[in-house]
């Protein structure tokens, strides 16, 4: 299969002067794209400023000229980042990817690559499972062991409330031996002056 893109040329005066035509095999697309990795639902794409798709891989050749005029690529994020990255769904399949975009300045194309989210998810999952487990542990153990500080600190608040009360209750109990006492000698001098008397 070839691709061909034909344009009309025109002699000084306006005439036509006969077309120029640029043949391109989809085989070079498919030998130079071949060379990058791509898991199960990730995306290499080759788009023409027109929304139509040159090359894409790894869809067959079908969705070759197929416009992705209703991709958000052509409908939001071109509009505001000539290159940059975003996440969408894909018009083509339906699969949600985190996609890498470029529009190229000297040729009108768009270049795009598309990781799968959900493959991303797991794949960090994966790599960070063993940090995510230690994690959770020093987050229980942590929390362990506020709980039994937090229970410490409510056991002395406890025990030196016991305290202060015990020692306010001795306090007025000496404070009343004390007044019993000096009542009893104010009460034996008077008897004894009495008795002098």
């Amino acid at each position: 299969m070839r691709l061909s893109d034909a344009v009309r040329l025109n002699d000084e005066a306006g005439r036509f002067a006969g077309i120029a035509l640029a043949m391109v095999r989809v085989d070079y697309f498919r030998q130079f794209y071949s060379y990058y990795t791509l898991h199960e639902r990730d995306v290499l794409a080759l788009i023409l400023v027109d929304t139509s798709v040159l090359y894409i891989r790894p869809f067959p050749d079908t969705a070759i000229n197929r416009s992705l005029s209703s991709s958000p690529l052509f409908t939001t994020v071109l509009k505001t980042s000539a290159s940059g990255s975003a996440t969408w769904r894909s018009a083509l399949d339906g699969v949600e990817r985190v996609y890498g975009y470029a529009r190229l300045e000297q040729y009108p194309l768009i270049v795009t690559a598309g990781y799968d989210r959900d493959a991303i998810r797991m794949a960090w999952f994966s790599a960070n499972a063993a940090d995510v487990v230690l994690n959770l542990v020093l987050l229980v153990m942590i929390t362990g062991m506020g709980m039994f500080v937090l229970r410490q600190v409510k056991a002395n608040v406890r025990n030196q409330l016991e305290l202060s009360d015990g020692q306010a209750d001795q306090a007025d109990r000496l404070k009343q031996q004390a007044d019993r006492v000096l009542y009893k000698a104010k009460s034996n001098d008077r008897n004894r002056i009495h008795d002098m008397s």
